[in-house]
């Protein structure tokens, strides 16, 4: 690795430490600066991404999960953190769009079902709603009764 991309990731570092103690503000200072010194830094990004939900700013964190899946668009964690995004933006089918997405890269997530069937009951999809709910808690009992896969 170059020393560019160690003073990137050595500012996200820093940055986790900020939001892990709820000070967002100077975490997204932090990861801004690793982005100038690696645009591409996929860790920074998401980062971002979820400081800039956790202070209401969602317009900006759904333009950097938008940039986010095309660098990284294997992660199923990733649509998660945006679908909570677009939900908070009131855009429900995006939402539940997302959560499918990641649902075909992880299939067996309970919660990620469980997100999926709060989503399709906010948009009135009720039916969907129930049958995401029972995928989940058929998971759920599976995690519990044998573990981890």
């Amino acid at each position: 690795m170059n020393d560019t991309h160690n003073d990137a990731e050595n500012l996200v570092d820093t940055a986790m430490s900020y939001l892990l103690n709820d000070q967002q503000e100077d975490a997204i200072k932090l990861l801004r600066e690793a982005l100038q010194i690696d645009p591409d830094n996929v860790n920074a990004l998401l980062n971002l991404g979820i400081a800039l939900n956790e202070i209401g700013d969602y317009e900006e964190a759904d333009r950097i999960f938008s940039e986010l899946v095309n660098l990284d668009a294997e992660d199923p964690d990733l649509y998660v953190y945006w679908a909570d995004v677009l939900t908070s933006l009131g855009r429900y089918a995006d939402a539940a769009d997302s959560l499918k997405q990641s649902l075909a890269i992880d299939q067996d997530d309970a919660i990620t079902w469980a997100l999926l069937g709060t989503v399709l009951a906010l948009m009135g999809k009720e039916d969907e709603a129930k049958a995401a709910e029972k995928k989940a808690a058929e998971l759920e009992e599976q995690f519990h009764q044998h573990g981890p896969k």
